[in-house]
Formats: C-alpha cells, sequence, structure tokens
C-alpha cells in the first residue's frame, strides 16, 4: 500500500536555519502564544498556521470532538519530520511508500513575495530531499515551486530534470506544447521526463559500441 497525500510537519528551524542569508530576517518562524501555549507560524506580519495536524494523527477518526486548531512541536508525532520514525509508522500501518507534501511550506504561496517564495522553496527541497535520502525508493517528496505569474504553461506541458552542464546541478525544466488551454493554480503537470543518469548512459554507450565491435569481425 502506498500512501499518496502524507505530509512533512516542517521543524521549527526548518526556514529560519537554511534560507539564503539575505532573507533571515523575514524567513518564515514559530512564536510561542502566552495566552494558549501553542506555537504558530509567522510569515511576515500574518500567523498562518499551528502544529496541531501533526500533534493529532488519526484523532478526526476517533476522537473528532476534541479536534483544535493550536498545538506545539513537541507534540507532533516525530514521524511528522524524522524520516526513520515516518517509515516506522508506516510500517506499523503496512504501508510501503510515501509521497510527501509539505504544511505550512502551502501555505507561503498566499504569504511570501516572490523573491522570499523562491528562497522558500530552495530551504525546503533541501530539507526535503534529505528526508527521502534515508529511503528513496519508500520516500517521494513533492517539491515546492515558484512559477512566476507572468509566466503561462499549457495543460500538455513536460517537466523534466536536467543538468546544468556534464556534471552540475539539476533543475526543472518546464517546456510548453501545443495545447490552447493552459494550466491554473492547484492544476499539475502531467507529462514528466525523469534525470538522465550520467554512469547509466555512459554505460550503454560503451556497450553499444563493444557490441559493434563485435559484429565487424
Amino acid at each position: 500500500m502506498i500512501s499518496s497525500d502524507s505530509h512533512i510537519i516542517e521543524p521549527p528551524d526548518l526556514w529560519t536555519s537554511r534560507i539564503d542569508r539575505e532573507f533571515r530576517d523575514r524567513a518564515p518562524h514559530v512564536v510561542d502564544d502566552t495566552d494558549t501555549g501553542e506555537q504558530w507560524w509567522v510569515v511576515g506580519a500574518n500567523r498562518t498556521l499551528s502544529f496541531a495536524g501533526g500533534a493529532q494523527t488519526g484523532d478526526r477518526f476517533t476522537n473528532p470532538i476534541e479536534l483544535r486548531t493550536g498545538a506545539r512541536f513537541e507534540q507532533v508525532r516525530p514521524g511528522g519530520y524524522d524520516p526513520d520514525e515516518h517509515l516506522r509508522d508506516n510500517a506499523t500501518d503496512g504501508v510501503f511508500g510515501s509521497v510527501l507534501y509539505p504544511t505550512e511550506g502551502l501555505l507561503l504561496y498566499t504569504q511570501a513575495d516572490s523573491a522570499l517564495l523562491s528562497a522558500c522553496c530552495r530551504a525546503y527541497n533541501d530539507f526535503l530531499a534529505e528526508f527521502c535520502a534515508a529511503a528513496p525508493d519508500r520516500l517521494k517528496g513533492v517539491a515546492m515551486l515558484n512559477i512566476d505569474a507572468s509566466y503561462h504553461f499549457t495543460k500538455d506541458t513536460i517537466a523534466s530534470i536536467l543538468t546544468s552542464g556534464l556534471l552540475g546541478e539539476q533543475y526543472v525544466s518546464l517546456d510548453p506544447g501545443g495545447d490552447t488551454n493552459y494550466l491554473n493554480n492547484g492544476d499539475r503537470v502531467a507529462k514528466t521526463q525523469s534525470a538522465v543518469v550520467l554512469e547509466k548512459l555512459l554505460s550503454q554507450f560503451m556497450f553499444n559500441k563493444a557490441a559493434e565491435g563485435g559484429d565487424k569481425k
């Protein structure tokens, strides 16, 4: 069984410790509510989300009348932010793997300006890559991307993972097609192309060349 809608519960220091230095003073951060004892994410002047979701796993089914909107990070189930604990939770529930979405990260699309959002995406994606590296075949993260509103992409756009130069960093390339309808907020890119693994490509090339040489003898 695969969980197709699991969520990362972002640690309080995810953005303050990882975001580009020029954005540190504006990074999403956690504050304490002195009246309730709860902790909340703050972006700019806006309070966005608490940790209630990660602290009440399963309660909406077993104890819905006690659901609350606020909580503290230490009340969150460790599987929400620790990959090893996440895998243990999955094993208990008979789940082989998870598709992982952000939680507070989703709110940033409505709160952060474009430059700050891009920096937040980079910081979150670094954390997500480290999380999924614990079990790449079982943990699949959905990256955060900032696509500027001035760009329009058709419904048949292809998303490809490309490499900058021969051994450079990888990035996502979006290539629009010929469709006359455009992607809207919340739509998904259906056509994707995985990254080319250089080692496999070279091995295949050498194998083909060896085979050609054998045919000529």
